[in-house]
């Protein structure tokens, strides 16, 4: 990805269905493939798909292509929290 036009993982957090994805990660670990992910979130295709690589570029979240399935790295894992910590304060 190029740094010029890369956008900060901050930033992609500050649209909140990029936060609802996390969250959703979260209540669903260890995995949730993109099917199930799509039902239940009832985003748009194409907005769902763009956080998607976005959180996959940042390393928000994995993909196992074995399973076909994403789920929350150690560093999403941390992000949720520190958003958690954010909106209690």
């Amino acid at each position: 990805m190029d740094k010029n036009t890369a956008v900060h993982p901050v930033a992609i957090l500050r649209k909140i269905e990029a936060v609802q994805v996390l969250y959703y990660l979260e209540d669903h670990n260890p995995h949730v493939t993109l099917d199930r992910m799509t039902a239940d979130l009832h985003l748009d295709g194409s907005l769902l798909a763009d956080i998607i690589t976005k959180l996959l570029a940042y390393e928000f979240i994995e993909f196992s292509k074995e399973r076909q399935e994403y789920s929350l790295t150690v560093y999403g894992r941390n992000m949720v929290k520190t958003l958690h910590e954010i909106s209690i304060n």
